[in-house]
């Protein structure tokens, strides 16, 4: 996994993880959009050890980041230079054939707001809650 760009793609929505209008600036915000065939919807995996990954945006080379280390269900994520700590870590968990992503400092998965299917949608960090809104196809 590690190196290669991926697709985040949201199984409930068909909707990739990409950072809003395709910024590259610290603070923007992930959601969810139609495929675009751009580097800003690939990521990499880099190992972080202990089974964790940093996941950095090919497009802006800035890191998937839990906005503020926040410990509240819908905590959002957004694009940030690396910091090297725990709230820009990530477990990728296998659900069948999906994933989930959860965040190593607050333990919450990636999530679509409300379930939302549409371009614009947030990607925040919820409670497991073991639903397709929360799992991810993860493709090269």
């Amino acid at each position: 996994m590690t190196g290669t760009p991926y697709t985040i793609t949201n199984v409930n929505s068909g909707k990739q993880a990409t950072p809003a209008s395709c910024a590259t600036a610290n603070g923007t915000g992930i959601e969810l959009s139609s495929a675009l065939g751009t580097s800003c919807q690939q990521w990499t995996f880099a190992n972080a050890g202990n089974g964790h990954y940093v996941i950095t945006n090919v497009g802006s080379g800035k890191v998937l980041d839990s906005v503020d280390c926040g410990f509240r269900d819908g905590t959002l994520t957004d694009l940030w230079s690396p910091l090297g700590n725990v709230c820009q870590e990530w477990d990728v968990s296998a659900v069948g054939s999906h994933y989930t992503i959860s965040n190593v400092g607050n333990g919450m998965v990636l999530d679509a707001e409300d379930c939302g299917t549409a371009d614009g949608t947030v990607v925040r960090q919820w409670a497991q809650l073991d639903n397709l809104c929360q799992q991810w196809d993860i493709k090269s």
